[in-house]
């Protein structure tokens, strides 16, 4: 699954396996879903919070097989660049109007998972993203232009909880602030109460 969103200066996963399949959208957008598969995808959304979906699921073509075969569509995909491979096709999600987390999963392949974070102001990172535009490991996140003054830093995880999930933070100009925040561990890795 490949989240995408158009608009400058926001973050988007690329890939099922990436661990960083995450899209900052504001309010009242959608995602673009595109389908890079030979079969086609329904794709649900839920509130993270609430459970409730939004929406129906919403439907992704599929592309195209070559007519030398079936696994022709496979070989002839495995050929980046080529000027006659399929472009994704893309499908638009529903209109994202809650701030808040939501879940997408594709129906047909449920493996293929993406998260969509609706916020209210464009000052937003990926920990472990070098370039916010390229996610890589390391666990670090850098929000660079925020004005000075007081600021909430709200921190969020899809399968695990934050120690603290708000921090106060002060932003001097030209200053680098730092803030150190610590995650639970998973309920697999925590120690059986004595």
């Amino acid at each position: 699954m490949t989240v995408t969103h158009k608009s400058a200066g926001y973050i988007h996963g690329r890939g099922n396996h990436s661990g960083y399949n995450i899209v900052f959208i504001q309010q009242n957008e959608k995602v673009i879903y595109r389908n890079d598969d030979h079969f086609p995808c329904e794709v649900a959304v839920k509130n993270l919070r609430t459970g409730e979906p939004l929406g129906e699921p919403f439907k992704a073509k599929a592309l195209p097989f070559k007519r030398e075969g079936m696994y022709a569509g496979w070989i002839h995909r495995a050929n980046p660049g080529s000027a006659t491979q399929p472009r994704p096709i893309p499908a638009a999600s529903p209109t994202f109007r809650e701030k808040g987390e939501y879940h997408m999963r594709c129906l047909r392949h449920p493996w293929q998972t993406g998260y969509v974070v609706v916020v209210d102001n464009p000052y937003v990172a990926v920990a472990g993203a070098r370039n916010p535009r390229h996610p890589t490991g390391g666990g670090k996140a850098t929000i660079d232009g925020i004005p000075p003054g007081t600021w909430t830093v709200r921190l969020w995880h899809p399968l695990i909880q934050p120690v603290k999930e708000r921090h106060q933070v002060t932003i001097e100009r030209d200053e680098t602030t730092h803030l150190i925040a610590d995650f639970k561990p998973p309920k697999e890795l925590q120690s059986p109460a004595k």
